[in-house]
């Protein structure tokens, strides 16, 4: 069984349309158009970027579109659990 590697390149496209979105129409469209940015190793490299980033308010901008990403993630494994159903995350942080 072999995994696709994770598109950095992809990965770094999406994320420049991401943060020059103009409305968060436009942020959904794209995030519609790049399920990259939903993956797990787009999660562990927003944690990679946002530690080396040397600028507080990038690195907060970062934090706030991983966080963004992650209730999206969450709410469609949601949506893929049974009815009424929801495991997986204790809601923590």
């Amino acid at each position: 069984m072999t995994t696709d590697p994770f598109d950095l390149q992809a990965f770094q496209s999406a994320l420049d349309q991401l943060m020059n979105a103009s409305d968060m129409e436009e942020m959904a469209e794209i995030t519609a158009e790049n399920p990259i940015l939903l993956s797990d190793e787009a999660d562990a490299t927003f944690d990679v970027l946002i530690k080396a980033q040397e600028d507080e308010t990038v690195a907060q901008s970062l934090g706030q579109l991983r966080e963004m990403l992650k209730m999206i993630r969450q709410a469609l494994a949601g949506e893929n659990e049974p009815s009424g159903i929801q495991g997986g995350d204790s809601g923590t942080a």
